[in-house]
Protein backbone atom coordinates (compact mmCIF):
# COMPACT_ATOMS: atom_id res chain seq x y z
CA UNK A 1 0.00 0.00 0.00
CA UNK A 2 1.09 3.54 -0.71
CA UNK A 3 1.78 5.86 2.22
CA UNK A 4 -0.91 8.40 2.94
CA UNK A 5 -0.32 12.15 2.55
CA UNK A 6 0.48 13.82 5.86
CA UNK A 7 -1.10 17.30 5.92
CA UNK A 8 1.07 18.43 8.85
CA UNK A 9 4.44 17.38 7.39
CA UNK A 10 3.52 16.78 3.77
CA UNK A 11 5.28 19.80 2.36
CA UNK A 12 8.83 18.70 3.08
CA UNK A 13 11.46 19.49 0.45
CA UNK A 14 13.05 16.44 -1.16
CA UNK A 15 16.14 16.70 -3.33
CA UNK A 16 15.69 13.86 -5.82
CA UNK A 17 19.21 13.58 -7.19
CA UNK A 18 19.39 11.77 -10.49
CA UNK A 19 21.80 11.45 -13.39
CA UNK A 20 20.63 12.91 -16.70
CA UNK A 21 20.43 9.35 -18.08
CA UNK A 22 17.78 8.59 -15.41
CA UNK A 23 15.56 11.62 -16.04
CA UNK A 24 12.66 9.60 -17.48
CA UNK A 25 13.10 6.65 -15.11
CA UNK A 26 12.97 8.91 -12.03
CA UNK A 27 9.83 10.77 -13.15
CA UNK A 28 7.29 8.26 -11.67
CA UNK A 29 9.05 8.40 -8.31
CA UNK A 30 8.97 12.20 -8.35
CA UNK A 31 5.28 12.17 -9.27
CA UNK A 32 4.47 9.71 -6.48
CA UNK A 33 6.23 11.89 -3.91
CA UNK A 34 4.51 15.01 -5.25
CA UNK A 35 1.14 13.24 -5.02
CA UNK A 36 1.91 12.78 -1.32
CA UNK A 37 2.34 16.55 -0.99
CA UNK A 38 6.13 16.80 -0.98
CA UNK A 39 8.04 19.50 -2.80
CA UNK A 40 10.40 17.48 -5.00
CA UNK A 41 13.36 19.25 -6.57
CA UNK A 42 15.20 17.69 -9.51
CA UNK A 43 18.63 18.71 -10.81
CA UNK A 44 18.96 21.48 -13.37
CA UNK A 45 19.15 20.17 -16.91
CA UNK A 46 21.14 22.97 -18.48
CA UNK A 47 24.02 25.16 -17.40
CA UNK A 48 27.76 25.23 -17.11
CA UNK A 49 29.39 22.57 -14.92
CA UNK A 50 29.95 25.29 -12.30
CA UNK A 51 26.28 26.37 -12.39
CA UNK A 52 25.07 22.77 -12.15
CA UNK A 53 27.35 22.07 -9.18
CA UNK A 54 26.34 25.28 -7.40
CA UNK A 55 22.65 24.48 -7.88
CA UNK A 56 23.20 20.93 -6.57
CA UNK A 57 24.97 22.25 -3.47
CA UNK A 58 22.26 24.83 -2.79
CA UNK A 59 19.55 22.18 -3.03
CA UNK A 60 21.49 19.97 -0.62
CA UNK A 61 21.57 22.87 1.85
CA UNK A 62 17.83 23.58 1.57
CA UNK A 63 16.33 20.08 1.36
CA UNK A 64 14.74 18.23 4.26
CA UNK A 65 15.63 14.92 2.64
CA UNK A 66 17.79 13.52 -0.14
CA UNK A 67 16.96 10.59 -2.39
CA UNK A 68 19.68 9.54 -4.84
CA UNK A 69 18.20 7.65 -7.80
CA UNK A 70 20.40 4.83 -9.14
CA UNK A 71 19.21 3.48 -12.47
CA UNK A 72 21.44 3.92 -15.53
CA UNK A 73 23.84 6.30 -13.78
CA UNK A 74 27.51 5.29 -13.55
CA UNK A 75 28.48 3.85 -10.18
CA UNK A 76 31.16 6.55 -9.70
CA UNK A 77 28.53 9.27 -10.14
CA UNK A 78 26.21 7.61 -7.59
CA UNK A 79 29.00 7.28 -5.03
CA UNK A 80 29.96 10.93 -5.52
CA UNK A 81 26.39 12.13 -5.01
CA UNK A 82 25.90 10.04 -1.91
CA UNK A 83 29.16 11.40 -0.46
CA UNK A 84 27.69 14.86 -1.04
CA UNK A 85 25.16 14.05 1.71
CA UNK A 86 28.06 14.14 4.20
CA UNK A 87 29.67 17.16 2.56
CA UNK A 88 26.53 19.31 2.78
CA UNK A 89 27.39 20.59 6.26
CA UNK A 90 30.58 22.08 4.82
CA UNK A 91 28.50 23.93 2.24
CA UNK A 92 26.41 25.64 4.92
CA UNK A 93 23.80 23.04 5.86
CA UNK A 94 22.91 23.64 9.51
CA UNK A 95 21.18 20.36 10.47
CA UNK A 96 21.23 16.71 9.47
CA UNK A 97 18.84 15.52 6.78
CA UNK A 98 15.60 14.08 8.13
CA UNK A 99 16.31 11.11 5.88
CA UNK A 100 18.71 10.27 3.07
CA UNK A 101 18.52 7.18 0.92
CA UNK A 102 19.49 5.53 -2.33
CA UNK A 103 16.66 4.43 -4.63
CA UNK A 104 17.76 1.34 -6.55
CA UNK A 105 16.18 0.99 -10.01
CA UNK A 106 16.74 -1.25 -13.04
CA UNK A 107 18.85 -2.26 -14.86
CA UNK A 108 21.26 -4.75 -13.25
CA UNK A 109 19.68 -4.73 -9.79
CA UNK A 110 21.67 -7.67 -8.41
CA UNK A 111 25.02 -6.25 -9.53
CA UNK A 112 24.20 -2.85 -8.04
CA UNK A 113 23.06 -4.35 -4.74
CA UNK A 114 26.46 -5.99 -4.37
CA UNK A 115 28.25 -2.66 -4.94
CA UNK A 116 26.35 -0.55 -2.39
CA UNK A 117 27.88 0.14 1.03
CA UNK A 118 25.86 -1.54 3.78
CA UNK A 119 25.51 1.63 5.85
CA UNK A 120 23.19 3.27 3.31
CA UNK A 121 19.40 3.20 3.49
CA UNK A 122 18.62 1.44 0.22
CA UNK A 123 15.09 1.46 -1.19
CA UNK A 124 13.44 0.32 -4.39
CA UNK A 125 14.98 -2.69 -6.03
CA UNK A 126 12.26 -3.46 -8.56
CA UNK A 127 10.85 -2.04 -11.77
CA UNK A 128 7.75 -0.77 -9.93
CA UNK A 129 7.50 1.87 -7.21
CA UNK A 130 6.66 -0.18 -4.15
CA UNK A 131 4.47 1.72 -1.69
CA UNK A 132 6.06 -0.07 1.26
CA UNK A 133 9.53 1.02 0.14
CA UNK A 134 8.32 4.57 -0.39
CA UNK A 135 6.70 4.55 3.06
CA UNK A 136 10.10 3.78 4.63
CA UNK A 137 11.47 6.99 3.12
CA UNK A 138 8.40 9.09 3.93
CA UNK A 139 8.48 7.84 7.54
CA UNK A 140 11.81 9.60 7.96
CA UNK A 141 10.23 12.87 6.90
CA UNK A 142 7.09 12.42 9.00
CA UNK A 143 8.78 10.93 12.06
CA UNK A 144 10.27 12.51 15.17
CA UNK A 145 12.50 15.44 14.35
CA UNK A 146 10.93 16.00 10.94
CA UNK A 147 10.57 19.56 9.85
Amino acid sequence: PDPEPDPEHGRGRIDLVRHDSDRDAARPLREKLEDLGFNVVMPMRRGTPSELRDDHQQEMILADAVLVFYGDAPEKWVREKYRDVSRASGWGRERPFDVSALWLAPPDLEDKADEIPRDLLVLGGSSEIDGTELARFVAGLNGPGAS
